[in-house]
């Protein structure tokens, strides 16, 4: 891994030396590797999601204790679309290295004249796979803060992988249902009333009212243990 040379090769592509032929990528993966925002998701922020909330490691590993709550399988129970997650864009993950995946982005948020890429999150979805990932992934997050001046964030509860986490240099990391010092937190609560008790007692010092994240920018890029109600 040659880290200038390929930041080289990505100064290219955003000064458009280089083009990149995205739609050769989708006639192999699909058009839907990167989301544009959602109900709560500023377009602004898109997301990447490698593994589907129907078969999340994490509830797997039973490490979720709101999974019979997962809006993500909500979702996929409706519209069938686990497949988009768990087959191609974990293919594209794997199959494609993150100098690649980087330009990917770099060339989409350049086409991308209405919402180019300001923020990426990762997991909107099911969870991280395997430690090996994590790599991976912060390498991506590297040029994409590097080149584009993204930044990236996720959420998740493999509190079994908090020694790979911690080596993480360039996503910002929630922590979804467990307070681990040096992360970021993520709880959900059944009423309002319970929220506000949790703020009180110091448990959480945030909430989330599930608004525009871009805006809000709380599990971005700040230090917090946060509440928000289930939903």
């Amino acid at each position: 891994m040659n880290i200038k040379k390929n930041k080289k090769y990505l100064s290219k592509i955003l000064n458009g030396e280089i083009k990149i032929k995205t739609s050769a990528v989708e006639e192999i993966h699909g058009k839907s590797l990167f989301p544009k925002g959602n109900k709560k998701l500023s377009p602004k922020i898109w997301s990447f999601s490698y593994s589907s909330g129907t078969h999340c490691p994490s509830d797997k590993l039973g490490l979720c204790n709101i999974c019979t709550k997962c809006y993500a399988k909500k979702t996929e129970t409706i519209y069938k679309n686990q497949d988009c997650f768990d087959k191609k864009n974990k293919s594209f993950f794997y199959s494609t290295s993150p100098k690649h995946i980087a330009g990917y982005l770099i060339q989409k948020s350049i086409n991308s004249k209405k919402y180019p890429l300001k923020v990426l999150r990762l997991n909107v979805a099911g969870d991280f796979r395997k430690a090996a990932d994590l790599k991976r992934f912060d390498e991506i997050a590297y040029y994409l803060y590097e080149i584009l001046g993204v930044k990236t964030y996720c959420y998740t509860k493999r509190t079994d992988l908090i020694p790979e986490l911690k080596k993480l240099k360039y996503i910002h990391v929630n922590i979804s249902e467990s307070q681990v010092k040096g992360f970021s937190s993520y709880t959900a609560f059944k009423t309002e009333a319970d929220r506000k008790a949790a703020l009180k007692d110091g448990s959480i010092n945030a909430v989330c009212n599930c608004g525009d994240c871009y805006t809000c920018k709380k599990c971005i890029d700040k230090n917090l243990n946060i509440g928000c109600l289930i939903h």
